[in-house]
């Protein structure tokens, strides 16, 4: 039986496994569906599948744009309705406006910078709003709701960027497709390679009858630029 698993692509190598369990399970050779090494095979196939339609990445790199795009329109608003009470200094209004400005100066550069510096400039601003005194200044200017707006939206980009670091997390932490398929390829060659051994014993010629036919099949898919046609999408359990 040949079982040279490096002609198949990701998701065949799966339908291959898919195939080879419950073909094994479908078979009357009880000894073969509680053996050491199918039980193997069954098991990494189990933990590959999953990683086949896997993504590489989180995929939440637009929401968290988007979530940073809105914290800074609000910004850029705030700044603005600041600068323009700025210009009547001797205001009441002026003189906490030109306060503000302050503020703003100090919280650092929210555009043409990289996305870690322009979030630090928001968090810093926000920060320096909270103070007693700052928030007085933004209530004499009738700025309170609309600073509020900016908080939020901050706190709806942590939100965001706090998710995205979860799910980048959790796919660091499970292996990749391809150190998933060394496993399964060692883990179905094994079984395979033992059923083979085997097929002269009383009792399992069928079993490797009906598995040489599976991967025959795999391969004559490859040959005419298929992929293998799986048997069944769910297999029954081990008894």
């Amino acid at each position: 039986m040949k079982t040279n698993f490096k002609i198949y692509s990701t998701r065949g190598l799966d339908t291959i496994g898919r195939n080879v369990v419950y073909t094994t399970l479908q078979n009357s050779q009880q000894e073969a569906q509680t053996h050491p090494l199918f039980l193997a095979a069954k098991n990494e196939l189990e933990a590959y599948s999953p990683l086949v339609l896997k993504p590489a990445r989180s995929g939440m790199s637009e929401a968290e744009n988007a979530a940073l795009l809105v914290v800074q329109s609000h910004y850029k608003r705030l700044q603005k309705m600041v600068d323009a009470h700025a210009l009547f200094p001797e205001t009441e209004k002026g003189k906490a406006a030109v306060a503000l400005q302050a503020v703003f100066k100090r919280a650092g550069k929210l555009y043409d910078v990289k996305k870690g510096d322009a979030v630090s400039s928001v968090e810093n601003l926000v920060a320096e709003f909270a103070k007693p005194e700052m928030a007085a200044h933004i209530a004499t200017l009738g700025l309170t709701t609309e600073a509020e707006e900016l908080r939020t939206a901050k706190t709806e980009f942590n939100n965001v960027a706090g998710q995205r670091l979860n799910v980048k997390s959790e796919l660091r932490q499970t292996d990749s497709a391809s150190i998933g398929r060394k496993k399964l390829e060692k883990a179905l060659g094994n079984y395979l390679r033992f059923v083979t051994a085997m097929r002269g014993v009383e009792g399992w010629e069928d079993l490797y009858s009906d598995l040489n036919e599976v991967m025959k099949a795999a391969r004559l898919a490859i040959r005419q630029g298929k992929e293998p046609v799986i048997i069944t999408d769910e297999p029954p359990a081990v008894p």
